[in-house]
């Protein structure tokens, strides 16, 4: 009895041990869903005073969007300026498996890096439109990013930010991946002490004359 008592023990230790060698593994897919929920979180919770305004694909411009992610950012930070293209009036998203929800997030967050690099200027331009997809750049007069840190910026759980505890370094990578899945791309076209131009490749349609917006 004493042996087979002493089996189960062991057995137990070996069933948990095994357990805990699984959770380790799995905590950085924990980490991972955590960050992405609290920014998911965080940008409805900024969103709820743009409650009126509607993100079905179709009856918003490039403009428009981009005009609702500086209002938002607007409601915790106002120390900048921004212009954008007006020539991004002409387009609007076209994917079906890319929404202006989508967008207004990517932009969201690609603005708040910005400013986290100490950045007071931001334009927004447009950088020619092929085949149904249109290139944005985003450049600001920050701080910039580390050459040896450019590559790694839409790797998952990256971060320059080391300022706090929170988890953080997924925006960039969940921003490729949202773009990617859609046929369209991100990546850092420049950096220095100067500042940092970033650009996004999206699908869009070419807005005719005679449509309402």
């Amino acid at each position: 009895q004493d042996k087979e008592d002493h089996d189960t023990v062991a057995d137990d230790i070996q069933n948990r041990q095994s357990i805990n060698k699984r959770l380790i593994k799995l905590q950085p897919d924990f980490e991972f869903i955590k960050t992405s929920s609290e920014q998911i979180y965080n940008i409805l919770d900024k969103m709820k005073g743009f409650k009126h305004m509607r993100y079905s694909n179709g009856n918003k411009t490039i403009t428009d969007i981009f005009e609702s992610a500086f209002k938002i950012i607007s409601i915790s930070n106002t120390n900048y300026d921004y212009t954008i293209d007006e020539k991004l009036s002409n387009y609007s998203i076209s994917s079906k498996n890319f929404k202006n929800a989508d967008l207004l997030g990517i932009v969201i967050n690609n603005i708040k890096n910005s400013l986290e690099a100490s950045t007071s200027k931001i334009y927004i331009l447009s950088n020619g439109y092929k085949k149904g997809l249109l290139k944005i750049r985003i450049v600001d007069n920050g701080g910039g990013i580390r050459k040896e840190l450019v590559k790694k910026i839409f790797e998952p759980n990256f971060s320059t930010k080391t300022q706090d505890n929170s988890i953080r370094g997924n925006g960039m990578y969940l921003n490729k991946q949202i773009l990617n899945q859609a046929g369209g791309d991100t990546y850092i076209i420049g950096s220095s002490s100067k500042g940092t131009t970033l650009e996004l490749v999206i699908p869009v349609k070419e807005r005719e004359q005679n449509e309402i917006y």
